[in-house]
C-alpha cells in the first residue's frame, strides 16, 4: 500500500507540471457558468503547512481563536505552550511574525492503526473530478461552437 502523503505528492506534481496549483483548504461557495464563461466563488479557511518534520494544520475560529493540530514523532503528555510554538516555528510560515498568546486547551492522541482503502481521499479526488468536468464543460461547448462556426465570432 502507497501512504497517502506519496499519493498526495505525486497528484500535486503533476497538476503543476500542467500548470496548475493546489490550493488546500479552500471551500467551493459558489459555482455558476453561463455562454462558456464559469465563475469559481472561494471560500479560504484554515491553512495546512507541510515540512519534513511533519504536517500542521491551523484552523480559524470565532473571537481570534486558531485550533493547531499537528504531527510529531513524540508528544508530551499535556502538551505545552512552549511546544506548539516550537512546532510553529519549525513549520509555520516563513515570512511574518507569528506568536501564540496564550492557550486554551490542548490535548494529545496516538492513532493506534489505519484504516485501509483510503476511502476519504478516493471520495475527495472524485469530488475534484466532478468538480473539473462541470467546469470545463462549457468551454468544451463553447470551443466546438467555434469550431463549428470556422473560427467566426456572433
Amino acid at each position: 500500500m502507497i501512504p497517502q502523503d506519496r499519493v498526495e505528492a505525486v497528484l500535486q506534481r503533476r497538476v503543476e507540471s500542467l500548470g496548475g496549483a493546489v490550493e488546500r483548504n479552500v471551500e467551493l461557495t459558489r459555482l455558476e457558468g453561463q455562454d462558456g464563461h464559469v465563475d469559481v466563488h472561494l471560500n479560504h479557511s484554515g491553512t495546512a503547512f507541510y515540512s519534513e518534520k511533519g504536517l500542521m494544520v491551523v484552523a480559524p475560529l470565532p473571537r481570534d481563536h486558531f485550533r493547531i493540530v499537528a504531527t510529531v514523532q513524540q508528544a508530551a503528555p499535556r502538551p505545552s505552550l512552549d511546544d506548539f510554538a516550537a512546532v510553529l516555528k519549525e513549520r509555520g510560515p516563513e515570512t511574518g511574525r507569528v506568536a501564540i498568546r496564550r492557550m486554551l486547551w490542548s490535548s494529545r492522541f496516538h492513532i493506534q492503526h489505519r484504516v485501509a482503502g483510503g476511502q476519504g481521499m478516493n471520495t475527495g479526488i472524485q469530488d475534484a473530478v466532478s468538480l473539473a468536468q462541470a467546469c470545463t464543460k462549457p468551454f468544451k461547448t463553447a470551443m466546438m461552437d467555434h469550431s463549428r462556426s470556422g473560427g467566426r465570432r456572433g
